[in-house]
């Protein structure tokens, strides 16, 4: 048996919030909801730096937040989106910019299939 001072702590690491992108609805991190205090939200891309973009706003020609599962509405339904721009499941870090007013992630995508 070893004694307790063999024992490394380990810290975990310190990451930022997560969007979470599913196979048809993207979640909004709830931290960031307060900016998001429209009810539709434009969903932008930036293919050669493979960065996705969420800027809210009134216009009822964007996505719309729905509610899933919970109280709160931080979900887009945005398959066609997803599809189109070939972005698959995954978590990634996304940071506020408060200067252009969007949420903004880096998403991996695979190399071999480019945008149409």
């Amino acid at each position: 048996m070893e004694r307790e001072g063999s024992f490394i702590k380990i810290a975990p690491r310190n990451k930022g919030p997560y969007l979470k992108i599913r196979k048809r609805t993207v979640y909004i991190p709830l931290m960031f909801m307060k900016h998001f205090s429209c009810k539709y939200v434009e969903l932008l891309f930036d293919p050669k730096q493979n960065l996705i973009a969420l800027r809210p706003t009134e216009d009822p020609f964007n996505f719309k937040l729905v509610n899933r599962s919970s109280k709160i509405s931080n979900a887009i339904i945005c398959q066609r989106f997803l599809k189109y721009y070939k972005i698959n499941p995954q978590d990634l870090e996304v940071k506020w910019d408060s200067k252009r007013k969007i949420l903004i992630g880096r998403v991996q995508r695979d190399p071999e299939t480019p945008c149409e």
